[in-house]
């Protein structure tokens, strides 16, 4: 089948899902969902790492973190300072203080924390990354860019008092790519180091970076600074992948006239990974002609566009669409998406990994500054019909559970959107979702000075520290 042929079929199916409800071939539902079997151990302390400071001019961090019980715990910001009081809401560290933020310490209760990342000079925009609760040997990055115009970092921090070494590899649709400069880079105990990726490879439009320790373990995430003469300007990051695996879920997602989807796959295996693309929008799932059995060569990337055609295109509208990668001959893969906005009334990129777990109980930090929108977006990949209940934990006051959102339902193998800013109104406020089913959670939000979107996905729930 030609690539032109393929994307006819894509189209097509699209169109079929949105406007007229058919299954295609197969449901969502099928998809094999990993159990949130997992119990934690009684929690004592730990700690959380989070991204340090970029070092572009002009970029400021906030830093959320909020329990994962809604039980109290203490929280300090590095070895030695004094507890600070995290009761059932959130704690929000303005740009003055994330600056020293990079360890957050635990006491009492389990933590989650993510950085809102904000541009105003060289390209503006906002974006969210998750802070890691581990160091590991390999951190995966499927999609990234060294074309002119943006600005790719990658940002290794060494949490450890022993100096760390790390190797950087990049990978791109037609195979690996190794740098020499980049074979041997050192990180000193307790520090980061920032890599600016456009020094040291060719412009390309499609570029993922594997980071991997030579010597102790690190945290890597990477960030985007896009301002194109041509395209559109923002800002996205997003933690890395420390492992690949058979199936990466995607709640968020659109198609329309003026959104740009991609789905980016590495395998970084030396076996050709073969994977099928699921789609769900709130009342149909498919499992498009053009997205099955795709195959993704050894140490290699592709990427799949999702079509531009919106089957509302006449009254201006786009339509959700969340999706699932599966891996279907047991080749792990690491998937990413990436999406662009060119309306007035959205605009920016965002990027994000999928999850690769679905589970009974989620939370959700804020996904940068909300001043315009604020959403939260919930896929059921399981194969039973799921009730959903949400509660927003503020700042300074007891949890709100909205009265119309304590009984939400999910189809099985759909998805919903669920508009939250009327209960945030912009501050920064965790939610927690509780189902019935197993489900994938993600928020997304939108500001306008600068304007950007920004995605960010939900943290399970261990069954072993729900409340």
């Amino acid at each position: 089948m030609t690539e032109r042929a393929r994307e006819m079929l894509l189209a097509a199916a699209i169109v079929t899902l949105a406007a007229t409800g058919l299954l295609l071939e197969a449901t969502v539902a099928e998809q094999r969902v990993p159990l949130d079997t997992e119990s934690a151990a009684a929690f004592v302390d730990g700690a959380t790492y989070c991204p340090p400071l970029s070092g572009v001019d002009g970029v400021t961090e906030e830093i959320a973190v909020a329990s994962l019980t809604g039980g109290p715990a203490l929280v300090s910001l590095n070895e030695g300072e004094v507890g600070r009081r995290l009761d059932s809401g959130l704690l929000s560290l303005d740009a003055e203080v994330a600056k020293q933020a990079e360890v957050v310490l635990a006491h009492g209760q389990p933590v989650a924390a993510s950085a809102s990342i904000t541009s105003t000079k060289r390209a503006r925009g906002r974006a969210a990354a998750g802070c890691s609760e581990s160091a590991a040997g390999r951190w995966f990055f499927p999609s990234g860019t060294s074309a002119i115009g943006y600005d790719e970092r990658l940002l290794i921090f060494n949490p450890f008092p022993d100096e760390a070494v790390v190797s950087i590899s990049f990978v791109t649709p037609t195979g690996e790519r190794v740098k020499s400069a980049l074979s041997d880079v050192a990180v000193p105990a307790g520090q980061a180091r920032e890599v600016r990726v456009n020094s040291f490879i060719t412009p390309h439009a499609r570029l993922g970076a594997v980071v991997s320790a030579v010597r102790g373990r690190v945290v890597a995430w990477k960030t985007v600074l896009a301002a194109p003469k041509r395209g559109i300007e923002g800002v996205d990051a997003t933690l890395g992948a420390t492992a690949a695996r058979d199936t990466w879920y995607f709640p968020e997602g659109a198609v329309g006239k003026d959104v740009v989807e991609e789905l980016v796959v590495l395998n970084p295996s030396q076996r050709t990974a073969t994977v099928t693309i699921s789609l769900a929008a709130g009342s149909e799932a498919a499992r498009p002609p053009g997205l099955v059995n795709l195959s993704v060569p050894p140490l290699s990337l592709r990427v799949v566009s999702l079509p531009r055609s919106a089957p509302r295109a006449a009254t201006g509208e786009t339509v959700g669409v969340s999706a699932i990668v599966a891996s279907s001959n047991g080749v792990g893969v690491v998937a990413e998406r990436r999406i662009s906005y060119g309306a007035r009334s959205r605009e920016g990129v965002t990027s994000e990994l999928g999850a690769t777990t679905a589970s009974g109980s989620w939370l959700l930090l804020p996904a940068g500054r909300a001043e315009r929108a604020d959403a939260l977006t919930i896929l059921n990949p399981s194969g039973e019909n799921a009730r959903v209940a949400i509660t927003f934990r503020r700042p300074n006051g007891s949890p709100l559970a909205p009265e119309e959102l304590q009984a939400v339902s999910i189809g099985a193998g759909f998805r919903v959107k669920i508009p939250v800013l009327r209960w945030t109104m912009g501050l920064p406020v965790a939610i927690a979702v509780d189902a019935s089913a197993l489900v994938v959670a993600e928020r997304s939000s939108y500001s306008k000075d600068p304007a950007d979107a920004s995605d960010l996905m939900g943290v399970p729930v261990p069954s072993g520290v729900r409340p």
